[in-house]
């Protein structure tokens, strides 16, 4: 209840035009405990809170709220349109990673993230710090103008889901 909470307090900052407090929040659980279980009943419940809302076209669900996980099996078993971390903050040259410095680029990274209010990411034993960092940066520009600066993942709450006991990052 506490996302779906904070979903409709989303909403609520939506129609009033005021800026959304962002939640952190960590969903931890052993192999097999009901984790992406209970994500999928999440996001079940946030569609429908959603689709209440009336909102307008543009802040449909899957604009509001993204899913992503390390790899694509682990998106694939998310359902929700859930995709690779990778793919979500459009770094498409894993060996590589910098700020993006093309305007065309960058204009397509925030107008694909720009209505993000909530990211939920799955197997955070396999994310790591750096890679946290990085999706960090990428938030970070796509909510450039929107967000206050150096503000964590661009102001946007985030859901991460996992067990801290799995394997670790490679």
């Amino acid at each position: 209840t506490m996302l779906i909470d904070h979903v409709q307090h989303v909403v609520e900052c939506i129609h009033k035009k005021k800026k959304t407090e962002p939640m952190p929040l960590l969903l931890l659980g052993t192999a097999g405990s009901g984790k992406t279980r209970s994500v999928q009943t999440a996001l079940q419940e946030i569609q429908r809170a959603l689709a209440k809302a009336e909102l307008p076209a543009e802040l449909v669900s899957t604009n509001l709220v993204r899913v992503g996980a390390p790899t694509g099996s682990a998106a694939f078993n998310l359902r929700f349109q859930a995709t690779t971390i990778h793919r979500l903050i459009h770094w498409y040259t894993p060996p590589y990673f910098r700020e993006v410095q093309n305007a065309e680029t960058l204009q397509r990274l925030q107008k694909d993230l720009e209505y993000v209010q909530l990211l939920i990411l799955d197997e955070m034993s396999m994310i790591g710090r750096q890679m946290m960092g990085r999706i960090d940066s990428r938030m970070e520009q796509a909510k450039a103008g929107v967000a206050a600066p150096n503000e964590v993942l661009g102001g946007v709450s985030c859901v991460l889901v996992g067990d801290p006991a799995q394997c670790e990052a490679i």
